[in-house]
């Protein structure tokens, strides 16, 4: 990472703080994320603390936009796409078994 970013996601949320599901996640092995990419969505995780400690975060769902100076400046989606999206997200949330209900997130990325 080179900048500052700002993730906009829609899907579901996990906080992660074991060691064992880190290494998980850096190796792409993480349950979450293959029951994701199973279904076709997408993963996200990283360290989102601004203040450079440990608080790991992964995202299941579909990445919307990536803001910053490394990604796009702006978004802009239809109601109809948006609603096309969630509706798709959706389904295949619930065919990988994910039972959280799922949002709309935005996510700072310092880089620190």
């Amino acid at each position: 990472m080179g900048a500052d970013s700002t993730y906009l996601f829609y899907g579901v949320r996990y906080q992660v703080s074991d060691k064992i599901e880190i290494d998980q996640l850096q190796a792409g092995q993480h349950v979450l994320q293959k029951a994701a990419k199973k279904v076709g969505l997408q993963s996200l995780w990283g360290n989102f603390d601004i203040d450079g400690g440990d608080f790991y975060l992964l995202y299941v769902g579909r990445e919307l936009a990536t803001l910053g100076y490394e990604g796009s400046k702006d978004v802009e989606l239809s109601d109809t796409e948006l609603a096309q999206i969630q509706l798709e997200t959706k389904h295949k949330l619930a065919a990988a078994g994910f039972s959280l209900i799922p949002a709309l997130f935005a996510q700072f990325e310092p880089d620190v």
